[in-house]
């Protein structure tokens, strides 16, 4: 589902919105679609400063509000008044800090488990905690990352911050280098990473390609999209680079991309060459794969990826292996796309506002 502010929350670029982009087998494409598809905004008055959101088992969505750190509900297409939980901040965060990641656990229905990805109040440090939902609330916040693993930068900058699991139940978080350049290439500290974790209590996997560490890809430097495909459980994550362009990466176990000595295409024997290079550097965001019947060919079965300067939403198709772009389309036009998320009735959702 897409949305901007202006359609759904009565134009305050201050808010942020949700619609979904539907296919309706029409002849005539809604405004910056392709032909047959149309935008069907949330309503979500009241939603400020959303940046990643976590469909729940249940039908739920959650939202992060990255400044507020209220994280919110959206049930049945309505947002709820009240926060399902807060972390509270005593100042608003500035730079890229606050409230940034957020994934519901796939035992939800069991446990009530989500996992947030924020900076602490104290704006010293990045942290991982667990809220479980008890009657409809987030309740017992328990903060899961040890003390320091993920110091800030002075300016708050290269957070990353999303988070995914996969289909082997573990959480794959993007750490961003927090501007640090000799943290990438370090398996043993967490910054410039994509980490995994067993779940409930972030512990490390056993079969870790970097042992005792949770590093599952070095070499990043700052990532805010993870996506998981739907049948295969490939990983691939948007990459913010420097000079070259902002990336599209198949993450791999053990994989080294690069940064910050390589970035961009033609990478040395030993690393990971991106997918796909955007020299424009649009400021990758979330991504989210389609899947079912949804949408018709050749629309199923694609990585739907965002673009936050701009507004973009670029469809890309992949080789049967998963390891090559065969096709990259823009697929839409709207404002300052922040993440997507396939939704329970198969339509892409996308999340917009102010950064």
């Amino acid at each position: 589902m897409f949305a901007t502010s202006r359609l759904s929350v009565l134009g305050s670029l201050l808010l942020a919105g949700l619609t979904s982009m539907v296919w309706t087998a029409q002849t005539v494409a809604a405004q910056g679609l392709p032909s047959g598809f149309r935008y069907e905004p949330i309503p979500t008055w009241g939603l400020q400063d959303a940046c990643a959101m976590s469909f729940a088992p249940d039908g739920r969505l959650f939202l992060c509000e990255r400044l507020t750190g209220r994280v919110r509900v959206v049930r049945n297409g309505v947002l709820e008044a009240q926060p399902w939980y807060q972390i509270n901040y005593p100042q608003a965060p500035n730079s890229e800090a606050g409230l940034l990641g957020i994934a519901v656990d796939p035992a939800f229905l069991t446990n009530g488990y989500v996992y947030l990805f924020y900076t602490d109040p104290s704006l010293q440090e990045n942290r991982i905690a667990r809220v479980r939902d008890v009657n409809g609330v987030g309740t017992q916040f328990t903060v899961l990352s040890p003390a320091g693993a993920m110091p800030l930068h002075p300016f708050l900058i290269h957070n990353g911050g999303r988070m995914v699991f996969g289909h082997d139940g573990r959480l794959y978080v993007s750490a961003g280098d927090h501007g640090e350049q000799l943290s990438p290439q370090d398996p043993l500290v967490w910054p410039g990473k994509v980490l995994c974790f067993d779940v409930p209590n972030l512990t490390v996997p056993a079969n870790s390609p970097f042992p005792g560490s949770p590093a599952y890809a070095v070499g990043l430097r700052n990532s805010f999209g993870l996506a998981v495909h739907p049948t295969r459980g490939w990983l691939y994550a948007s990459e913010n680079g420097y000079l070259v362009g902002d990336e599209l990466n198949r993450i791999v176990a053990g994989g080294n991309y690069g940064w910050p000595q390589f970035e961009g295409p033609g990478m040395p024997v030993g690393y990971e060459a991106p997918l796909l290079t955007l020299p424009q550097q649009p400021a990758l965001t979330g991504m989210a794969f389609s899947a079912g019947a949804a949408y018709p060919a050749p629309f199923r079965d694609c990585l739907y990826l965002c673009h936050w300067l701009g507004g973009d939403v670029r469809r890309i198709e992949f080789s049967a292996n998963g390891q090559n772009v065969v096709a990259n389309h823009f697929f839409a036009n709207h404002f300052n796309a922040f993440d997507t998320q396939l939704g329970p009735d198969g339509t892409i959702w996308v999340l917009h506002g102010q950064y």
